[in-house]
């Protein structure tokens, strides 16, 4: 199981980095998120980011309860989250997205995304393999 905690200085990236490891099944959560209407609409509201961070960390420990893997995105990673993800087994991956670290990035994700198939296979590699 894997925790990867994606943060810097480049919001895209970050973003683009979250969402390619979603879309090979791991669970995402972003603070950023609690803004988000039904119709996938930002509103951020700078005087509520402390529940929004205590939303976030609420789904977190409710997929590292149910033993799912977890792209975290725009927090940073604490001691209490670190101690609860090892204790449940997890490996916890930290990515950066700064200047000059993007080389890197690209192939902890495609390392991420191959442990994640070989353990989880995608619905199109276990119907024709």
């Amino acid at each position: 199981m894997e925790l990867v905690v994606i943060n810097g200085s480049h919001e895209d990236s970050c973003e683009t980095a979250a969402n390619r490891l979603r879309a090979h099944g791991y669970h995402y959560f972003s603070p950023k998120l609690f803004f988000v209407d039904d119709f996938g609409d930002l509103h951020f509201d700078p005087s509520r980011q402390d529940e929004a961070n205590k939303w976030c960390q609420h789904h977190v420990d409710q997929e590292i309860a149910h033993h799912r893997d977890v792209v975290l995105q725009g927090v940073y990673l604490n001691e209490e989250l670190m101690q609860k993800a090892e204790s449940e087994g997890y490996h916890v991956v930290v990515l950066r997205c700064d200047d000059g670290l993007e080389q890197q990035g690209e192939k902890q994700i495609r390392a991420l995304v191959a442990a994640h198939e070989q353990a989880h296979p995608s619905l199109f590699k276990r119907l024709f393999g």
